[in-house]
């Protein structure tokens, strides 16, 4: 619109009609149905494996959208979930170089998504684990002038290193996270053929590359509920569920540099 200047006074034409902006209802970006509708299990649960349903699902949960979504959506595929918060840091002693790690307000996410569904929620620590496979060697890749990449080595040596083989003996069907990524596992009952990791739906927000050293026994116990979904999507799917944390921005992972950046 237009605004034009007379006597230092800013006025509008006065041809100009104002109409009242109408907001169409979120629809999904390939078949055009709504998120408010039973279009979330015919557009959104496609990576979740609802026809394997019900299965036994451990979640990995931070307290933020992707994966409170992520957790959702195997909740309404008809998987039995049990959702849990890895502890990876000394956050009690722990404070960011700008600011405190916000460990605190992400349990209280992770607790509040559990209890609209009646999900149990545990906590794991794997704070030597992570000191002694990733920050360890992280620091001392760059005091040798190399830049390994921390994602990469979190999610292949702790995510879904040491936390698999610290529930092991639950004889969890599959683990799942809210990485945007996808699995494709070989149907029937042969379990001989390789699981495949693919892109997902949402090629920008895509994080294959930090999930490409995961070995084959890995990728078969793995699942992406997000890796059929779309950001844009996750962000309204959030809303659809009433998420408690549906507002909240996504993280950076500054946590990792904290107090021991020093080193």
């Amino acid at each position: 619109m237009v605004l034009l200047r007379t006597m230092a006074v800013w006025t509008l034409p006065s041809r100009v009609l104002f109409r009242r902006r109408t907001v169409s209802a979120a629809r999904c970006f390939s078949c055009g149905a709504s998120l408010r509708s039973e279009a979330i299990e015919r557009c959104y649960l496609q990576c979740s494996l609802p026809e394997r349903k019900p299965m036994k699902v451990a979640v990995l949960l931070s307290g933020g959208v992707d994966s409170s979504v992520a957790l959702r959506l195997l909740h309404a595929a008809g998987h039995s979930c049990t959702a849990f918060y890895l502890k990876i840091w000394f956050q009690e002693d722990f404070e960011n170089f700008w600011s405190e790690c916000p460990w605190e307000e992400d349990m209280k996410y992770a607790k509040a998504v559990c209890a609209q569904v009646n999900v149990p929620l545990e906590v794991v620590h794997l704070t030597s684990e992570y000191w002694n496979e990733v920050v360890s060697y992280i620091v001392g890749e760059y005091r040798c002038g190399r830049t390994p990449n921390p994602d990469v080595l979190c999610n292949t040596r702790i995510k879904f290193g040491a936390f698999l083989d610290a529930i092991r003996n639950e004889e969890f069907d599959y683990i799942a996270s809210g990485h945007y990524a996808k699995v494709v596992h070989p149907d029937g009952i042969s379990n001989d053929e390789p699981s495949t990791l693919e892109l997902s739906k949402d090629e920008v927000k895509d994080q294959t590359y930090f999930l490409s050293h995961l070995s084959q026994s890995q990728l078969k116990k793995l699942i992406f509920p997000l890796g059929c979904v779309r950001k844009e999507e996750v962000r309204e799917l959030a809303k659809t569920f009433q998420l408690p944390n549906q507002d909240r921005k996504d993280s950076q992972g500054i946590c990792f540099l904290g107090k021991w950046y020093n080193l």
